[in-house]
C-alpha cells in the first residue's frame, strides 16, 4: 500500500466517531475512492447520497447498481422548488441549490467526504479538516484531500474499481446536469447529451417568471427560454457580483475534534 493510501486509511481510523462516520458519496471517481479506501477500514460508517432532482440517469443507474447499500437522501427542496422560491437562476454568484439539494443532511456527525485541493483554487484554501460555519455540529474530514487526478485513477484501475461511464464520454466531473459552475462548453455539451433537461429548466424558468408576477416584480425577461438562453450563454459573464453576496465555502478549521 503507497503513502497516500496509508495516510487516508489512517486519518480514517483516527477520527472515528461512536455513532459511525457520515460518509458522502456522490458516484464520482473521487467518492468511488473514499468509500473503498473507509470498507479497507473496520471503523463504522454509513454512505449517503444527496438525490439532487437534477441527476444524469447515468449516475443514478451506476449507484443502484454498483453501490446498493449507499442510502439515497431527499433534498429540502427540488431544483424546480429552488428556482421558483428565489425567483431567480442559479449561478456561479448567486449558487443557492448546493444548500438545498446538497449540504441539508449530517447534522451533528462527522463527514467523510471526497473534495481534494486540486479540483479548484477555491478548494485548495479550505483545511483537510474542517467545521462547517452555518451547522456548527457538522465536521468534516477529507481524507483525499491531497491526492492528484493521476493517484484517484491509478488506485480506480489497480484496484479495479467500477466507475460511471460518463467518464469515458469525457466528462471529467459527472455533479448535476446544467450545473451553474460549469463553462457555457460545457453547458451545451449537458444539452446536447440530455434535452429533456434542456425543457425542464425552461418550464421551471417560466414558472419563476410567473412567480415574479404574482407578487408584483417586473423582470425584463418575457419568457423561460429566454432566461434559459441567457443562462447558458451569458450568466457566467455578464451578472453583476454586487446583485448578490458571494458565499464562502462555510468552513473553518474546528479547535478539538
Amino acid at each position: 500500500m503507497d503513502l497516500p493510501c496509508r495516510k487516508a486509511i489512517e486519518l480514517i481510523k483516527r477520527y472515528e466517531p461512536v455513532k459511525g462516520y457520515f460518509v458522502s458519496f456522490s458516484g464520482g471517481k473521487d467518492s468511488v475512492v473514499l468509500l473503498d479506501l473507509v470498507k479497507r477500514t473496520t471503523v463504522r460508517y454509513r454512505a449517503f447520497f444527496n438525490i439532487t432532482t437534477v441527476d444524469s440517469p447515468e449516475l443514478l443507474q451506476f449507484i443502484h447498481k454498483y453501490y446498493p447499500d449507499v442510502k439515497w437522501l431527499k433534498p429540502q427542496a427540488t431544483m424546480r422548488q429552488a428556482i421558483i422560491k428565489n425567483q431567480y437562476p442559479p449561478t456561479r454568484i448567486a449558487r443557492y441549490c448546493c444548500g438545498c439539494l446538497k449540504e441539508c443532511h449530517g447534522h451533528g456527525r462527522i463527514i467523510l467526504t471526497g473534495i481534494r485541493r486540486a479540483e479548484s483554487t477555491k478548494r485548495a484554501k479550505r483545511k483537510e479538516i474542517e467545521v462547517d460555519y452555518n451547522d456548527r455540529t457538522k465536521i468534516f474530514i477529507h481524507p483525499l484531500f491531497s491526492w492528484s487526478t493521476q493517484q484517484i485513477w491509478q488506485y480506480i484501475r489497480t484496484n479495479n474499481l467500477s466507475y460511471c461511464a460518463l467518464y469515458d464520454e469525457g466528462f471529467k466531473r459527472i455533479g448535476c446536469v446544467l450545473c451553474p459552475m460549469q463553462t457555457t462548453r460545457e453547458k451545451l455539451r449537458d444539452m446536447k447529451r440530455w434535452p429533456n433537461f434542456v425543457r425542464k429548466y425552461q418550464k421551471w424558468f417560466q414558472e419563476m417568471l410567473e412567480a415574479k408576477k404574482s407578487v408584483g416584480k417586473s423582470s425584463s425577461w418575457k419568457t423561460g427560454q429566454e432566461v434559459f438562453e441567457w443562462w447558458i450563454e451569458n450568466a457566467n459573464k455578464n451578472i453583476s457580483e454586487d446583485l448578490f453576496q458571494e458565499v464562502s465555502d462555510g468552513f473553518t478549521v474546528p479547535e478539538k475534534l
